[in-house]
């Protein structure tokens, strides 16, 4: 019954998805503080608990005279707008993540009206956060203690996520359990049983509730019913019953990656702490167990695996659970013990750091149609339940053929990213014979993240080529940064002076200023022009064919610079990336008359402070009748190139 009521429910959101109540043109809002997190630029972000559905706010901090508190009644004013989404395909999408929560609005408030003060209990709250906030492990505990998650070391951070062992730090069945255990003392006597169950319900009512921790409850108070009433229900069935009542409940949870790692790691501790005597031995197996398990959703998340994160539970996880909590936890009760834990946790970071440079710790696992999962996982649950050692050679072979399976894609790619104002254009040719990437765009850890998590999903591992056109921060900005994060064969700089990052690159690891290659479905020409004094005219100009479609890549250069090309280049141009992000001293009339031209890409950022793309260059194109596209309103343009035709992919706002 629960599990049609379960399905009913996923078939009622997919016919009738969640949509909301407000409207974009609202400017004030009132509605209570449900949470609240600093940020890094002086800001706040609180979850506000409105009459119909909840939002996101951000606040400046200068702009409020008292501190922001859990509870607290308010009133906003402010703009409303929609949460951003990727403009690149396969990154994550903060939208469609909030939206799981069902949480489709965000303000940036300008003005803040408290009308009413936190209750009794709520106060309780922030006494207990303050008092965190004073400890020299204040990061540490608002995490294991009340789910309160802040920016902090993005380093360290993505170390424990790279290593797999982030779901210690969220609340979970291990601290509630913890709890239970503790005030009942083992003892199943129904007075104790309520007492525990008591305890639980009070520390759930102070913590940041997450989809893990309401996954956690929910299976506890099954449990104690089934305690209370001699159910005889066996604990898997209590899961299988918690997961149908979240999903009655929120069909969308099933895409919250806390949750799905969450239900994989507790059901595999539970499948072989029923089946085993020997406590190290269901550890380990169970360990090995929720890896496999995982694998399609870290490589769906993150394309990528870690084939360590099994040792990496097996060591990182206890130290962590059976030392430096209790010390945590120890530090809360008497502050003045804190610089143990300190110390400590300053060396797991370090060796979480050293861990993630392992050799084989990063393998790339490219993203696939969902449909393929199914195929995984039912090879895994036949090796579960048989054993047999053929079955784990298949699956071996199947993660094998899943990691190199680009390798035998025929088509060509060429990807205009959106790097906001700026350049970077990544060409990948069939079979992924050769990997091209032109420009990084304005250096920002956002950008190359998101570049990065483009690269794994394709399945690279390693640029062939790396051509930056010129020096300027909107084509360079994140190439030192590229350079320490992937194996990258060579390096294209441009002729004349070099700048400051260009002269590092250099020293460090060298480079050509051009390159040529041909083959029978990839054309490559790096194209020269005579040396000039203008570091935008001294732009690299490229010029490919993947099969029969051809693109010319034209930098910053001028017009003088695009007749020069003419006059020297008999080109075949089907795809213009027009020159200097749509401004008006290049795009001349002559190089669109010149050439049979059907599309024109122009990249550049929304309301950039130098109003690219401009409206001349617009003129010259539309009365060429070329179709243009620009990536401050496609996001990422995407041309997938088969031998005789193409089709063209955006990734809008």
């Amino acid at each position: 019954m629960f599990l049609l009521g379960a399905i009913l429910s996923c078939l009622k959101n997919y016919i009738y998805p969640p949509k909301s109540k407000l409207l974009l043109e609202i400017q004030e809002v009132t509605g209570k503080i449900l949470e609240y997190t600093s940020l890094e630029n002086d800001k706040i972000k609180m979850k506000v608990k409105l009459t119909k559905e909840t939002i996101l706010a951000y606040l400046k901090k200068d702009l409020i005279s008292s501190d922001i508190k859990v509870g607290m009644q308010v009133k906003l004013y402010g703009k409303m707008e929609n949460p951003p989404t990727n403009t690149i395909p396969n990154v994550f999408s903060y939208r469609a993540y909030l939206k799981t929560e069902h949480i489709f609005y965000q303000m940036q408030v300008t003005n803040l009206e408290v009308l009413k003060t936190p209750s009794i209990w709520n106060q309780l709250k922030e006494i207990i956060r303050s008092y965190c906030n004073k400890n020299i492990n204040s990061t540490y505990l608002k995490k294991i203690i009340l789910g309160i998650k802040e920016e902090e070391n993005r380093e360290v951070e993505e170390s424990y996520r790279h290593n797999g062992i982030s779901h210690i730090f969220a609340i979970s069945g291990l601290h509630l359990t913890i709890i239970y255990q503790f005030f009942s003392r083992h003892k199943k006597e129904k007075r104790n049983i309520l007492f525990a169950y008591s305890m639980v319900c009070l520390y759930y009512s102070i913590i940041v509730i997450s989809s893990s921790s309401k996954r956690a409850f929910l299976f506890l108070t099954l449990n104690t019913i089934n305690q209370l009433f001699h159910l005889r229900l066996s604990k898997s069935y209590l899961f299988f019953l918690t997961l149908c009542f979240m999903i009655i409940r929120n069909p969308l949870v099933l895409f919250q990656i806390g949750f799905q790692y969450s239900c994989i790691i507790s059901f595999s501790f539970l499948i072989f702490s029923q089946n085993s005597s020997s406590k190290s031995y269901h550890f380990v197996k169970s360990s090995v167990t929720a890896f496999l398990f995982s694998i399609p959703i870290t490589a769906h998340t993150n394309y990528m695996i870690n084939p360590w994160n099994i040792l990496n539970n097996i060591v990182l996880v206890p130290v962590m659970m059976k030392v430096l909590f209790p010390l945590l936890l120890l530090s809360f009760l008497c502050p003045i013990l804190g610089i143990i834990p300190k110390q400590l946790l300053d060396i797991f970071e370090i060796i979480n750091i050293t861990f993630t440079k392992l050799p084989g710790s990063m393998i790339t696992m490219p993203k696939i149609a969902p449909f393929w999962f199914l195929i995984y996982y039912l090879v895994l649950v036949l090796l579960i339940i048989f054993k047999k050692k053929r079955l784990f050679l298949v699956l071996i072979l199947w993660l094998i053929l899943w990691h190199f399976s680009p390798k035998w894609n025929a088509l060509g790619l060429v990807h205009f990213i959106d790097v906001g104002q700026g350049d970077c254009t990544l060409i990948i040719s069939p079979y992924q014979k050769e990997i091209i990437l032109i420009d990084t765009g304005i250096a920002s850890e956002k950008n190359l993240e998101n570049l990065l998590t483009l690269l794994r999903s394709f399945g690279i591992s390693k640029i062939h080529t790396l051509m930056i056109t010129h020096g300027d921060k909107d084509h360079i900005g994140n190439a030192l940064a590229l350079l320490e994060q992937i194996e990258i064969n060579k390096i294209v700089l441009n002729q004349g002076a070099n700048t400051e990052t260009e002269q590092v690159i250099k020293k460090k690891y060298g480079s050509i200023i051009k390159t040529n290659f041909n083959s029978n479905v990839i054309s490559f020409h790096t194209l020269t022009i005579p040396k000039k004094e203008s570091e935008n005219d001294n732009s690299i100009i490229n010029h490919l064919c993947l099969y029969q479609t051809c693109f010319l890549f034209l930098g910053d250069i001028n017009q003088e610079g695009e007749e020069e090309i003419m006059k020297k280049y008999r080109l075949k141009v089907d795809v213009l990336k027009v020159a200097h992000h749509g401004s008006k001293t290049s795009t001349s009339p002559k190089l669109l008359e010149e050439h049979t031209i059907k599309y024109a890409i122009i990249s550049a950022g929304k309301n950039n402070i130098y109003h690219h793309p401009h409206q001349e260059v617009l003129n010259r194109l539309t009365n060429q009748k070329i179709t243009i596209l620009k990536t401050l309103e496609e996001g990422t343009i995407t041309f997938k190139i088969k031998p005789n035709s193409y089709t063209i992919l955006t990734c809008p706002p």
